[in-house]
């Protein structure tokens, strides 16, 4: 890899280890909710214009139960800013997710406007919400997401041609050189997802009230 494809996967930082990844068939539950997390890092114009080396975007597709996470794929690539949004809009338009979490900033402006329009044309109106650094550096906010769930089995994944690209990244994170794109988008999902612990079962419907006045 090292010599003939000049990919330097370091594998030092040993911050996700290879053997917590694990791929299934499917989901391990059946109450999961689907949520997309999109990790904007430029656009290909703006990499011309400059010439500056940019990381991919990163489309994160995942479903959230009470098992866990499972991710369904994570479609990176170097895109303008109007395909961008559509690939946004054709991800979302597959998946049906309820909530899609984009970062806010600069590159969350540029992209919105083409958002809104292709929303229109493409007639899909998925809801958007806001997702933050939460005052975290890069790296803490990304393990704090996901090596946790990794570790107890409790982040798995479809195998997919995407899990090569994201075993890599993953065996080189912490590294500075190296591209985080795809774990960034991931870590996103935990600020736009929710799950419901409460089991149908476990609510009461017959019960009686000890104290009429208090209602209890």
């Amino acid at each position: 890899a090292q010599e003939l494809r000049a990919s330097f996967t370091a594998t030092g930082g040993m911050t996700f280890k290879s053997e917590w990844i694990n791929c299934l068939d499917k989901a391990p539950g059946e109450d999961g909710e689907l949520y997309m997390a999109v990790d904007l890092s430029g656009f290909e114009e703006i990499k011309k214009r400059h010439g500056k080396t940019l990381d991919d975007t990163a489309i994160a597709v995942v479903e959230v139960g009470t098992y866990g996470w499972y991710v369904h794929e994570i479609i990176t690539g170097r895109w303008d800013v109007r395909e961008t949004a559509i690939r946004i809009l054709r991800t979302a338009q597959k998946y049906h997710p309820r909530v899609i979490g984009i970062e806010k900033g600069p590159l969350k402006n540029a992209v919105y406007p083409y958002l809104v329009d292709n929303m229109k044309r493409l007639g899909v109106f998925p809801p958007i919400a806001d997702v933050t650094h939460g005052a975290k550096n890069k790296q803490g906010r990304i393990q704090w997401a996901l090596q946790g769930r990794l570790e107890q089995g409790r982040l798995t994944f479809k195998e997919g041609s995407y899990m090569k690209k994201f075993r890599e990244q993953a065996a080189d994170f912490p590294n500075p050189m190296a591209h985080d794109d795809m774990l960034d988008a991931l870590a996103y999902i935990d600020q736009v997802a929710s799950v419901n612990y409460m089991a149908e079962d476990a609510v009461q419907d017959n019960f009686t009230f000890l104290d009429d006045v208090a209602g209890y």
